[in-house]
């Protein structure tokens, strides 16, 4: 793999963190996001702090709230990783595209827009095939193969072992999401 595309990064991380496609994982973006930028906040920091404003106001993110201190949060994060990821890193160029909160117009007038990242688009890309929709998902036996595969032939062993050390971070918050989502009864 040549370039890394956020797409490919982000199956990689929740691959990981779903213990290699056995575990039923969120599949709100918001979720994710909060999820991947979690544990990449502990791994660069080595810190246990990551601030409770970003994990939502009852079980829900919401990043039109919080857009530009987020943005500013992540940059800042990101800025802070030089000692395992150089800002040159293409894994760290990823992040920097991948995490960043945007506001879209919607194209109708009667429409408010929306906020999003790559990661909403990531989400889309899969229910806009129909192979993934609701809140949560999980891994098909087709799919978990395919990620094995494309680890031993695409992907960089570096790219490889930070991202598996990102999403054992990941898990916990994973376990924290989906704990709110049977405890609302949206586990499914």
């Amino acid at each position: 793999m040549t370039k890394l595309d956020p797409n490919d990064v982000i199956d990689l991380l929740l691959y990981f963190a779903s213990g290699e496609g056995l575990i039923r994982m969120p599949f709100e973006w918001e979720r994710v996001t909060m999820e991947i930028v979690a544990g990449l906040y502990e791994y660069s920091t080595e810190k246990h702090d990551f601030p409770e404003k970003f994990r939502g106001t009852g079980f829900r993110f919401e990043p039109i709230n919080y857009k530009t201190d987020f943005n500013r949060f992540v940059m800042t994060m990101l800025a802070d990783t030089n000692e395992k990821l150089e800002p040159s890193h293409s894994l760290w160029l990823v992040f920097v595209e991948m995490f960043k909160l945007s506001w879209r117009d919607r194209s109708s007038p009667v429409d408010d827009g929306y906020c999003t990242n790559k990661i909403r688009d990531w989400r889309q890309t899969y229910v806009a095939v129909g192979q993934r929709s609701g809140k949560t998902f999980v891994w098909s036996v087709p799919e978990a193969a395919r990620m094995r595969k494309e680890i031993e032939q695409d992907f960089n062993s570096e790219v490889v072992r930070h991202c598996q050390s990102i999403a054992n971070l990941m898990k916990k918050w994973v376990q924290k999401d989906i704990d709110e989502l049977k405890q609302n009864s949206q586990y499914r």
